[in-house]
């Protein structure tokens, strides 16, 4: 809004730029007391009213800004000086109240709302208790007085009261500039000099994030309603005479180091290494304003940067000039840069600045009249004011228009605060808990100034021992360390006859497992397998694939899966790599290895007559090559690399089964219960399903492929399996419980008594619908990943989660693991603030195959465990609860999760740079497509040629496996780079999906082809040229057709064809016309319930 002229020929006025802005607030939030300020003092002395009146009658006539009133003239909002008034002094008398009626009325009489049009904007209430007890409340709106301003009132009240007590009239220095001569000076400034003092303060900010990413303990709401809430503390003598010295010592000032101690706070809560600090300045043009009251306050935007980390004297060094240059500049209005720099409108935060620091240095005296800890007043030694022995009444200060208002007040011998916070973003605990870490940061700051802010701790010992020891307390005994082949042949031995694994109408027994293992075992182990020998697994899912596992595992050799969807390339670098020994697969599977591989595939003849010769006996001590070892790997799991390359993670035997006694432990599977078996064997969640089970003598259920892809067919394999316990992704257990809900069954699935959520964060929305849905089985949200031997911490959820929950927790650590939420200085953070997540224990990986770099990388020294113990750092952002549960905060790297599935952007992007067309490339996951969260990767072209993109997209398909490929590859003239040349991720373009002029259906294929385009991609009509991934589509919707077109056409179309005919036209070309001989051709539409893949239902 633009100001109204000055007009020196009239009464009415334009308002200054910091009142302008209390005003559009004020018309936004009518009723906000958020800019309601005062004092209150309990006078314990006789009082003259008649004294006090004409007291404040004289400072009301003199400060002609106390007698503003505000309103609209011509469109404008304009202030116009009345004058003849009379001071609003108003005298109760409370002879008889209680404390607590007493403290209800001044606090209310402080919140009533003010008239800007009709005024007063200032009054004074007097409470009388008794003749010689009294409390002065004297209130105003920031309108019209800042912190100075009051400093002015109690000086001027203290030379006046006592003199008209004693019936002469005081002299007060003339004062020679009013308040609206400072609004004319304003506008002169900027005229004159208001380009340069804008070029500086945006050059300033043209480089720091104008959003302060403060963790809070509610999500901020869509309107900031301005409410406040304020605590209070103060700095002992010896704090306050320390940082004095300290000050002078390092030649700045004592608000510079407060203020200096408060960023390291805000850095160490946010994480952010460069940020705003907003500082409020008195702007008066020069000292013939001194004694003139009224609103001169001005917003400093101070920019910090702690991205070098710098020692404590050398950030002082930063504050100083960053307030110096500043100060220079400060006659520039903040809401005018605001302006100008064109924030985006968020009605939900203010702008630019969202924390306060204010530092205030009133006589020394008068300190405590403006902070003093409410309830403590009577503590407080009293005061001789006017003549008047006084002690502070303690009113709240409530007004908050920012997140945090740290306010510091100088007094005497020690320095008073003031903590104002919206209470719509924080509890009363977590503002308690940063008040004492910045009271441990100023002590560390006095004691080490020449440490680096890193170094620096705020936690009490308490907290610190409660993080690091207590909430990781998890020892427990495992009892006698062996090898997950000895347990299983523990069941075997106890009940052989028992069922361990069903897959149709194949079961085997334990002992029949257990023979056809040992067959196989001892073949292998004539072939050289033994302890720290590799051995890859070619198979598909299937009783097959369990024999082949726990053979390997018999012979003291590890696994390493070969997952036969991948892309040849993958498997040949993963070969490669592993050099396994021998590679177990089938004669239909051998064409996808790469020449030269020694597989030995289990169904080609010569093999089957070598292993019905073979022994049936588990393998003895002296058969083996060498004696197994509980530290021996068990498995090698490859999975998503930085690097472009996939890693090989080491898993030991007693890091898994430290797992399953925690499993065992907590969930208690045993003989009569039923595990689903979904995963594939190259992901880490196949580990559990497959040796949890056979551990445990329970029976593994192997749910085929068909029945993983469509949510019915999911649910009647569990419920004809009779499956007790299972797993699901967030996306996958929505669309299951789609299904259930249609179905209508009224106890679905009633054997069902676990299901475990893994892979990423459990939405509330699904955690409730899970129970409205299924009323005996329980939700574990249990999080881990491959280097933790599958789980590190697990939270059961034993009910439907409560209204105004807003995060399911990831829990607490299991047994014999240890979850540290550190910084970047593997500085442990206290409750409520995200960092990234640590694991120790018993459970981690042994490292990455012969990836030593990386293994030193990843897993480090554990500084909180024994001496040589290691931790893993995940990558994960996470912080504790008050309640010691973790919760999970997302990412901290470029590896995201997409459907259950991590994926390390590297790789992606490394497949794409490795193409001589592409020059630099970028890969996100967006969720501003039609279709939800989907991959999306962009291209620099390396010369002025346009990219091939369809090119680029079938090098990705021959080289990533399908949940990693791009649903679209666009084209860019050049990454977007942030002002320090890093690439700027959030400002990569949406892609623009066009749609083409539309082609019908030529054939029936087509026709039905274009159909299911449509159903799956949601959208009314698909064209046999347009493309299926330009329409929005991705690897879990390709799923999603490929197993339409199964049901519909009886035709098994591999996902990976879809990648490489994307369109309708080129993707019947690819079909088997004599496949397609069901007479059923015409879709029969089965709402939104889409099949799923194999990988994903786990």
């Amino acid at each position: 809004m633009e100001l109204a002229m000055m007009n020196p020929n009239t009464d009415i006025h334009p308002l200054s730029y910091g009142q302008l802005g209390l005003w559009l607030h004020q018309q936004q939030v009518p009723h906000s007391i958020a800019y309601h300020t005062g004092i209150a003092i309990r006078i314990f002395s006789e009082v003259n009213l008649a004294a006090l009146r004409q007291t404040f009658q004289t400072i009301y006539d003199r400060q002609a800004v106390l007698r503003t009133i505000v309103y609209l003239h011509e469109g404008q909002p304009v202030q116009q000086i009345l004058d003849g008034q009379l001071v609003a002094l108003t005298h109760i008398d409370v002879t008889g109240w209680d404390e607590e009626r007493l403290h209800t009325e001044v606090i209310q009489t402080h919140r009533s709302p003010y008239d800007f049009a009709k005024g007063p904007l200032f009054r004074v209430h007097v409470f009388t208790q008794a003749h010689d007890q009294h409390v002065l409340l004297m209130g105003a709106h920031h309108l019209v007085m800042d912190a100075e301003s009051w400093w002015h009132l109690l000086e001027e009240v203290g030379l006046l009261y006592p003199a008209f007590c004693e019936g002469h009239e005081p002299e007060l220095p003339v004062l020679s500039r009013t308040y609206i001569d400072y609004v004319s000076n304003e506008r002169d400034i900027l005229q004159r000099q208001g380009e340069k003092l804008s070029a500086y303060w945006q050059s300033q900010l043209s480089d720091v994030p104008l959003q302060l990413e403060l963790p809070t303990d509610h999500h901020r709401p869509p309107l900031n309603a301005f409410n406040g809430r304020s605590e209070y503390f103060a700095l002992s003598q010896e704090l306050t005479a320390a940082l004095n010295a300290l000050a002078e010592q390092a030649k700045t000032t004592l608000d510079v180091l407060l203020l200096t101690s408060f960023q390291v706070l805000i850095h160490r809560y946010s994480q952010q290494d460069r940020f705003v600090v907003g500082t409020p300045v008195a702007s008066q043009p020069s000292p013939a304003f001194e004694s003139t009251m009224g609103n001169f306050i001005n917003l400093l935007p101070l920019c910090t940067d702690l991205s070098e980390n710098p020692t404590v004297k050398d950030l002082l060094r930063q504050v100083w000039q960053t307030m110096a240059m500043g100060g220079r500049n400060q006659a520039y209005p903040f809401s005018l840069l605001v302006q100008e720099l064109d924030v985006p409108n968020n009605p939900s935060a203010p702008p630019v600045v969202q924390v306060l620091f204010k530092f205030l240095q009133p006589k020394p005296e008068l300190a405590p009249l403006f902070i003093t800890v409410p309830g403590e007043e009577e503590s407080t030694s009293s005061i001789t004011w006017a003549g008047l022995s006084v002690v502070p009444f303690g009113l709240p200060q409530q007004e908050s228009g920012f997140d945090l208002n740290l306010e510091m007040v100088q007094g005497t011998t020690k320095c008073f605060g003031v903590l104002k916070y919206d209470p719509d973003l924080f509890q009363v605990e977590t503002i308690q808990r940063m008040i004492g870490h910045y009271l441990i940061l100023l002590e560390e700051i006095v004691s080490h100034p020449d440490h680096r802010i890193v170094q620096l701790p705020m936690l009490t010992e308490a907290e610190r021992r409660q993080i690091l020891v207590e909430w990781n307390d998890t020892a427990a005994e495992v009892g006698e360390l062996q090898t997950l082949d000895a347990q299983f042949e523990f069941q075997v031995a106890r009940a052989p006859h028992a069922p361990a694994v069903i897959q149709g109408e194949t079961a085997l027994s334990y002992g029949e497992l257990n023979a056809k293992a040992n067959r196989l075992a001892h073949h292998l182990i004539q072939l050289g397998v033994g302890p720290e020998r590799l051995v890859g697994v070619c198979l598909e899912r299937s009783a097959e694939l369990v024999v082949a596992l726990v053979a390997i595992l018999k012979t003291g050799g590890a696994y390493v899966p070969l997952d036969p969807s991948y892309p040849k390339a993958r498997l040949a670098y993963m070969l490669e790599d592993a050099s396994p020994s021998v590679v177990l697969s089938t004669e239909t599977l051998r064409h996808i290895l790469p020449h030269g591989a020694e597989v030995l595939a289990l169904d080609a003849p010569d093999t089957e007559a070598t292993l019905a010769l073979s022994s049936v006996d588990n393998p003895s001590a002296s058969e083996r090559l060498e004696v197994v070892l509980p530290e021996h790997q068990a498995y090698v799991i490859y999975t998503s690399g930085s690097t472009g390359r996939p890693k090989g993670v080491m898993i030991s035997h007693q890091a898994v089964l430290n797992t399953f006694h925690w499993l065992q432990a907590t969930f208690a599977l045993g003989p009569q219960q039923v595990v689903a078996q979904k995963t594939p064997a190259s992901f880490t969640d196949s580990v559990w399903e497959f040796f949890w089970t056979l551990t445990a003598g329970a029976t593994l259920a192997i749910i085929p492929d068909d029945a993983v892809q469509d949510p019915d067919l999911l649910y009647h394999r569990l419920r004809d399996y009779r499956v007790t316990v299972t797993q699901f992704v967030p996306p996958l257990m929505n669309a299951f419980l789609e299904a259930v809900h249609d179905m209508g069954e009224e106890d679905p699935l009633p054997h069902l008594q676990w299901v475990f959520n893994g892979g990423e964060a459990l939405p509330v929305h699904t955690a409730r619908n899970w129970y409205a849905a299924f009323q005996r089985a329980k939700i574990a949200d249990i999080y881990g990943m491959t280097e933790s031997a599958i789980y590190a911490t697990n939270y059961i959820l034993e009910t439907r989660p409560a209204a105004g929950v807003v995060r399911i927790p990831i829990g607490q650590p299991i047994a014999n693991m240890q979850a540290y939420v550190l910084d970047a200085a593997l500085q442990p953070l206290p409750v409520g603030v995200t960092g990234e997540l640590y694991l120790g224990g018993d459970g981690l990986a042994r490292g990455y195959l012969h990836r030593a770099a990386l293994t030193a990388e990843r897993l480090v020294a554990n500084p909180f465990g024994k001496p040589g113990s290691r931790m893993y750092r995940t990558g994960d952002l996470a912080q504790w609860r008050p309640d010691g549960l973790l919760e999970y905060m997302g990412r901290a790297d470029d590896q995201v999760q997409l459907r259950g599935f991590r994926i390390e952007l590297g790789e992606v992007e490394s497949v794409l740079v490795s193409q001589a067309s592409v020059a630099q490339a970028a890969a996100v996951v967006r969720d501003d497509g039609p279709v939800g969260q989907e991959l999306v990767a962009y291209a620099v072209p390396s010369s002025e040629a346009r990219l091939d993109l369809a090119a680029l997209q079938q090098a990705l398909v021959a080289q990533l496996p399908v949940y990693m490929v791009p649903s679209l590859v666009v084209e860019l003239e050049a990454l977007p780079l942030t002002p320090s040349g890093k690439l700027d991720r959030r400002a990569l373009p949406a892609p623009v999906r066009q749609v083409g002029l539309y082609h019908g259906p030529r054939t029936l294929e087509e026709q039905v082809l274009c159909e299911v385009f449509a159903e799956v991609l949601g959208v009314d009509r698909v064209g046999v040229d347009e493309d299926f991934f330009a329409r929005g589509g991705h690897s879990l919707l390709a799923m999603r057709l490929v197993s339409r077109l199964r049901s519909m056409l009886g035709v098994e179309v591999p996902v990976r064809a879809l990648f490489e005919a994307s369109t309708v036209a080129a993707l019947a070309r690819t079909l088997n016309p004599d496949e397609a001989v069901r007479p059923a051709l015409v879709p029969q539409l089965r709402g939104a319930r889409l099949p799923l893949s194999p990988a994903q239902f786990r």
